[in-house]
């Protein structure tokens, strides 16, 4: 591993301004904030006092880090920095085939300034080098939804929340 943290882990793509590093502990109140940022749509939806909608998104935080540590042992957990600050987060196994982008996350500040399509652009062109597809579960009320149609991802399956959604690669387009 690079001694310079600041620079793109092995394997990661370059993204112009985006430095990523592999997240720590010291990292889990800049994750928990981030992950309660991403889910506004779904909780604008039911009417909880502040307390109680903050104990649900940090159970529901806990439960997805659980998960993906534990099921995804070969995932990459990466913060994503502007200028050495935290703007998001990106979680994706890069060794999967097809390639697992399992979650990604843009602070609200840093949303609607293209970062979000920079960094997906450079996975997918990842994948398009090495011929693999890009696999993301999506949920169907999730705004960034409309960025992956844009990006070309196509639903492949519904699973009722989500969309199972696949970038193909050319030359890739028989790969199942």
């Amino acid at each position: 591993m690079n001694d310079d943290h600041r620079s793109a882990p092995e394997g990661m793509p370059h993204v112009e301004g985006v430095s990523f590093r592999r997240e720590a502990e010291s990292d889990i109140p800049f994750l928990r904030q981030a992950f309660s940022t991403s889910r506004d749509y779904e909780l604008d939806l039911v009417q909880w006092e502040p307390d109680m909608r903050h104990s649900f998104l940090m159970s529901q935080f806990d439960a997805q880090r659980f998960h993906y540590t534990t099921h995804y042992p070969h995932a990459g957990f990466y913060i994503m920095e502007i200028n050495g600050a935290p703007m998001g987060r990106v979680y994706v196994d890069l060794s999967s085939d097809p390639l697992l982008l399992m979650d990604i996350i843009v602070l609200p500040s840093h949303r609607n300034k293209g970062i979000g399509t920079a960094v997906m652009r450079a996975i997918m062109a990842l994948a398009d080098q090495e011929k693999k597809r890009v696999r993301i579960y999506v949920e169907k009320l999730n705004p960034a939804l409309r960025l992956y149609q844009r990006l070309g991802f196509v639903t492949q399956e519904d699973t009722g929340p989500h969309y199972l959604m696949y970038h193909t690669p050319p030359g890739a387009e028989n790969v199942s």
